[in-house]
């Protein structure tokens, strides 16, 4: 292998064990993400669970006839909840938009090492090529010198 297939050769892994970083780095990216929407998920899930607690609580008190300030409160209370739920609602949806632009990026960085990958076997199968015909060129060269060889007179 010459100087600038070696070179070439050198560049291509630098370029590719660069583009491996970037898709670890958009990899990991990614799962911190995914576990933010999973923590938001869960919050949503437990405001939810509190709401309809409160709503069995407050039909609990109704049935037993409490008081009609206690359900106000209780009213207000859920009321609360619901502007929670709706925050938190809100702040999921945002946070799986990040997280699907971090897949994205996924995707991109590893269709950039992907192309690299197939330049570098492209440049392999040249550079077998290029070897191949030297070789042959090579062997013409020295068939002149071996046909003399094999059929000289006897002296």
């Amino acid at each position: 292998m010459n100087t600038p297939e070696k070179e070439r050769d050198r560049r291509l892994a630098t370029l590719t064990r660069l583009r491996e970083l970037q898709l670890e780095e958009a990899r990991v990216a990614h799962a911190l993400k995914q576990a933010e929407v999973d923590r938001q998920r869960e919050r949503v899930r437990e405001i939810q669970s509190h709401i309809e607690q409160s709503q069995a609580r407050g039909r609990q008190l109704v049935e037993s006839g409490v008081a009609v300030a206690m359900l106000i409160h209780l009213q207000e209370y859920e009321a609360w909840q619901a502007n929670a739920l709706t925050e938190e609602q809100a702040s999921l949806a945002k946070l799986q938009e990040l997280e699907e632009e971090a897949r994205a990026q996924v995707a991109r960085r590893f269709e950039a090492l992907s192309c690299i990958g197939r330049v570098r076997e492209r440049h392999a199968r040249e550079a077998a090529l290029s070897r191949g015909r030297r070789e042959y060129k090579s062997l013409d060269e020295q068939a002149p010198i071996r046909w003399a060889a094999t059929n000289r007179p006897d002296l």
